[in-house]
């Protein structure tokens, strides 16, 4: 970019959250319930980063305060895994901490803007293949169990 302009990212105005979904396949069957559990069935996830982001999708499932972190689910269209991430380090002008990961690919969370209505995420068509398979994350082992 050239001196003097920005672009939306560092702009400091609101940007709206990624509209991606998809939903989570339920555990396999017998297997030990997992933290991020959904009681066997599937669960609806809807990215909590800044809309045109340029990574993999990203959801919160729960908090982990003794680690200093949270188990996320990240994703695109053909992946998904979940992983334990710690917490973004920055805060706003008013003490507030980002509310996403460390190292995240977008935005702060308080510049992120909400602009669905409340009420579960819009999915995927359900067919066979509308939900990616959970894997490992690249490069790594994955925190699924």
């Amino acid at each position: 970019m050239s001196a003097g302009r920005q672009g939306p990212e560092e702009s400091g105005h609101p940007l709206n959250r990624c509209p991606a979904t998809a939903l989570m396949p339920p555990p396999v069957a017998g297997a030990a319930p997992t933290a991020g559990g959904t009681g066997g069935r599937a669960r609806p996830l809807r990215c909590e980063l800044a809309e045109h982001h340029r990574a993999e999708h990203a959801e919160l499932l729960w908090e982990d305060d003794r680690l200093g972190g949270a188990l996320w689910v990240r994703w695109t269209d053909t992946r998904m895994y979940r992983v334990m991430l710690f917490w973004c380090t920055a805060s706003d002008e008013l003490g507030d901490a980002c509310g996403l990961f460390d190292n995240h690919p977008s935005a702060h969370s308080w510049r992120i803007v909400d602009t669905a209505e409340d009420g579960p995420p819009e999915l995927p068509a359900q067919r066979g293949d509308s939900a990616p398979g959970e894997d490992s994350p690249p490069g790594g082992e994955a925190s699924t169990g």
